[in-house]
């Protein structure tokens, strides 16, 4: 049964993607007077819904809703602490924007991350249609009340209900 489940939800998925690839791919009937590029690139624009939870490695099972268990440690690269408290990611969105500079400032005013300054000023100087869009990952999760099957040494033998949180990586693109 698991296996037919797995079969039909990969299916599914395929669907998905192919008709997300023939909304963008396919806009030549939007207008004739703008070039499919510009429409393309902004029908990626907005506030995206990953159609599945992440698989990242040492998942520690599922909670009663199931959503994925990690460890906080290995959700943020080992970045917050306590890296062993056991959360579930409920959902991953990715926003996606232009970056665009203030109008009174001009070009040089853009918010860039340092390694990508060099290739935003050659391609706004050379006009070649490229912009910079954000790429930031937003995890929305909880922190799990106490389990036992966490083990008696969990920092979350102090959690007595689900703590909301959302931590985002904030990250850049030059299409």
């Amino acid at each position: 049964i698991l296996r037919e489940e797995r079969r039909q939800h990969v299916n599914s998925l395929r669907n998905i993607e192919s008709i997300l690839q023939r909304w963008v791919g396919d806009t030549s009937d939007l207008s004739p007077s703008i070039p499919n590029k510009y429409i393309a690139s902004e029908n990626l624009d907005g506030q995206w819904f990953t159609l599945t939870k992440p698989t990242y490695s040492d998942c520690l099972g599922f909670n009663d809703d199931g959503d994925p268990l990690y460890r906080l440690g290995r959700m943020s690269f080992e970045m917050f602490f306590p890296g062993d408290l056991i959360c579930a990611i409920q959902a991953v969105f990715n926003p996606i924007m232009k970056v665009v500079p203030p109008s009174s400032k001009g070009p040089s005013s853009f918010s860039v991350p340092k390694t990508l300054q060099e290739e935003v000023k050659r391609a706004l100087a050379n006009d070649s249609g490229a912009v910079l869009k954000t790429y930031h990952i937003v995890v929305a999760f909880t922190i799990e009340p106490y389990s036992p099957s966490f083990g008696a040494d969990s920092p979350n033998r102090i959690v007595s209900s689900p703590i909301r949180g959302i931590m985002t990586t904030y990250g850049y693109v030059l299409p």
